[in-house]
């Protein structure tokens, strides 16, 4: 039986062959009608060449369908080194009916293959053909299966990074073997892949599985006016293609089969893959470009969740990677705590998918879940609200795992930005200079010497940055290796990176104690940075930062060093109130508004329900700021922050890794400090010359010496002389 629908297969792919590249050149004759369409079929998601999730507990993978006659009776062989069959669970629903069966617990199967036959045994007599009420699949595998979603950082392919070709070459080599991909959907979608209601089974999106081996030897197509259809390997999610060879070069020869489901969709907010239940249940959600009253956008409706996750929750996996938030960034970042903003829906993501999938699959409902933080450059024209952004990626507890997200892991990528960021209109002249691309006199010489080790072997990618192209711009970094490579450590070695623990001031000096037990024991990296804030473009950074009351009370006070998150309200300009291009801006402290239209006495002032309607509507047409080239002027609050000169300790009563700062050269007395949380300047490269000079990979100065993973941002007030965090966050 398996040689015959072998044969058959091969018999129809070399006749869709022709009949996409034989040129007729006799008489033209009508097209054949369209085959009927099958009466029997596996839902979107399976394929030969495909992943199915091991098992050693009591519960195996379960595969599963559509059947065109609700009476059907189906049976699903396995076959293998041990064959056995058992028969599917048919659903009636008419001509969508659905059917599913759950295979015996199977552990990873590296070197092993399998076929899966699916017949109609009973009740599809109406079909056209017998042929149409058997279905096969083979070249099976059973390892791990993860599923990749988010935005467009998830979504950029291969293609689009720095470590293509390099990875290319390996797999050609033989390595990554492993490895086989899934995409469904991909950085744009149509409007079929939207759904109000669920879909359990769909033959929407029903495309292939491919060995990663086998996507990487198809050709790129040219196709008119100069596009190119990449093949399955370079058009796949790079964010979840190096999360898997960072997995495999953990595990070494153990490493099992991997198989990627990508299902991400450029320009989404968290609120599409939400379900209509979960929606509500945080309060301050983002809209998304509505207009009397009816969603156009992606927000607020479900439609990604119902019709690219729901097809996905019967099939077993061992986690999920997650990288989104560029397009919240608009909205209010809020706080797990208070069940607002992204920080709610963040949790509430986490624990509905765990729910859903657990409940329809054997899906262990605590699997990991992987998270990667925005990288530089990602805010969408909203940079004061990337640290709220970032944290609440957390769930506002500042490192993950955490109690609102148990078994969880995090890849930062506030560091690892795309290094030639704002050069995209002269990199031809700076980062590769050729004799046909003589260099910008204004080009500062490339020079990778004091790169952190990890990165550093990347270096010669990153000089020949034009060998490797951008999409839309530096909103999408090209170093996605890394990203891969932190999740990987995280995932497998269970680490959170150097993460704060507490700190403490005396008369002379700050104590930044760091959480041994969350970076495995390893000792901190600490990176050489220009700490010289008149060399930096901005007097904002992603150092470590001391707000004191050096200026004096009026401006550096306990309320305004201890503000977190600013925003600002575009107001008219008094001396030409009907010129939308003159309007001024007023910054404001936002985590001293409780709910909208109320005032607390905090020194601070803190704009009306009114005022901020009034401000949205001076951004008219759109809600997303800035528009029509009208720019905030700078928060006048970021001169009351400084740089802080670091050294490395250890804690004499915990042992613990420390940085500490002599404050005999801080002027005044230290009310705050933070580290990686930019209210304006979003970089660790604060003093480079922005499109002549390339911004280093992982900058930023603290690092795990081993893993190299990057310090967890914070922001603490100092009170009493001990730090102080905004709950949830413990410090």
């Amino acid at each position: 039986m398996m040689d015959q629908f072998r044969s058959a297969s091969r018999a129809f792919a070399w006749l869709l062959f022709c009949a996409c590249v034989c040129t007729v050149t006799g008489d033209v004759t009508p097209p054949s009608p369209a085959p009927p369409p099958p009466s029997l079929s596996f839902s979107a998601g399976f394929s030969s060449d495909m992943v199915l999730q091991q098992s050693n507990g009591s519960t195996g993978a379960a595969i599963y369908g559509l059947v065109a006659y609700p009476g059907a009776e189906i049976k699903v062989t396995v076959m293998g080194s041990a064959s056995y069959s058992v028969n599917a669970m048919v659903s009636p629903n008419g001509n969508e009916s659905t059917w599913r069966a759950e295979l015996k617990p199977t552990q990873a199967s590296k070197g092993k293959e399998y076929g899966i036959l699916v017949q109609c045994t009973s009740g599809c007599e109406q079909a056209p053909s017998p042929d149409l009420n058997t279905v096969y699949i083979e070249r099976i595998v059973y390892g791990d299966v993860y599923f990749c979603s988010g935005q467009s950082n998830m979504a950029l392919a291969v293609h689009f990074t720095y470590s293509a070709n390099v990875l290319a070459d390996d797999i050609k080599r033989g390595k990554y073997s492993n490895i086989r991909l899934f995409q469904y959907g991909g950085m744009g979608v149509s409007s079929e892949f939207h759904s109000y209601v669920p879909r359990y089974a769909t033959a929407i999106g029903a495309t292939t599985w491919y060995n990663i081996t086998h996507a990487v030897a198809l050709p790129d197509i040219p196709e008119h006016g100069g596009h190119v259809q990449l093949n399955p390997f370079h058009s796949f999610s790079a964010t979840c293609t190096y999360y898997a060879v960072g997995l495999t070069d953990i595990y070494g020869d153990d490493a099992p089969p991997i198989g990627l489901i990508q299902s991400a969709v450029g320009g989404t907010q968290i609120e599409a893959w939400l379900d209509n239940e979960t929606l509500g249940t945080c309060t301050n959600e983002s809209g998304y470009n509505i207009t009397n009253g009816i969603n156009y956008g992606y927000g607020l409706t479900s439609l990604l969740y119902y019709g690219m996750v729901t097809p996905f929750l019967n099939m077993s996996v061992a986690g999920w990677a997650w990288y989104q938030g560029e397009n919240n960034c608009h909205g209010v970042m809020g706080n797990s705590l208070t069940k607002s903003g992204y920080g709610c829906d963040q949790a509430a993501l986490v624990r509905l998918w765990r729910t859903k999938w657990s409940a329809s699959s054997a899906t262990d409902p605590e699997a990991p879940f992987g998270v990667v933080s925005l990288a530089a450059g990602g805010s969408e024209g909203s940079g004061q609200h990337m640290a709220g952004m970032r944290w609440s990626q957390t769930a506002n507890y500042g490192s993950l795992p955490n109690a609102a997200m148990p078994n969880t892991f995090l890849a930062h990528a506030y560091d690892i930005g795309d290094p030639w960021a704002g050069a995209e209109g002269n990199k031809d002249n700076c980062s590769d200079p050729g004799p046909a691309t003589p260099p910008d006199p204004k080009c500062i010489p490339f020079d990778a010497s004091n790169w952190a080790p990890i990165v550093k072997q990347l270096a010669p990618l990153v000089r020949n940055s034009s060998a490797t192209p951008y999409f839309m711009g530096g909103i999408h970094p090209r170093f996605k290796h890394e990203v891969g490579r932190r999740l990987a450590v995280a995932r497998l070695h269970h680490l959170s990176g150097p993460t704060l623990a507490s700190c403490a001031t005396s008369a002379t000096a700050l104590s930044v104690e760091l959480d041994a037990t969350k970076m495995g024991g390893e000792d901190i990296l600490l990176q050489s940075f220009d700490n010289n804030v008149s060399n930096w473009n901005s007097p904002d950074s992603s150092t470590m930062m001391l707000c004191t009351d050096a200026q004096g009370p009026g401006i550096a006070n306990a309320s305004t060093c201890g503000c977190f998150a600013w925003d600002y309200l575009r107001v008219p300009n008094p001396n030409d109130p009907t010129n939308k291009g003159h309007d001024i801006s007023r910054w404001y402290c936002t985590q001293h508004i409780k709910s909208l239209g109320t005032r607390e006495h905090s020194g601070l002032w803190v704009p009306t329900a009114a005022e901020r309607a009034a401000s949205h509507a001076r951004h008219a047409p759109t809600l997303q700021a800035p528009t029509l080239g009208w720019r905030p002027s700078p928060n006048p609050f970021l001169n009351i922050w400084a740089p802080a000169e670091m050294t490395t300790g250890r804690s004499a009563a915990t042992g613990n890794p420390t940085l500490n700062v002599d404050l005999n050269t801080v002027n005044g007395t230290v009310l705050a400090v933070r580290y990686a949380w930019p209210f304006s300047g979003d970089t660790c490269c604060p003093s480079i010359a922005r499109g002549y000079e390339v911004c280093q990979p992982a900058a930023c100065p603290v690092l795990s010496a081993t893993t190299q993973l990057p310090l967890n941002p914070f922001f603490a007030s100092v009170q009493g002389g001990k730090c102080v965090c905004e709950p949830p966050q413990q410090c």
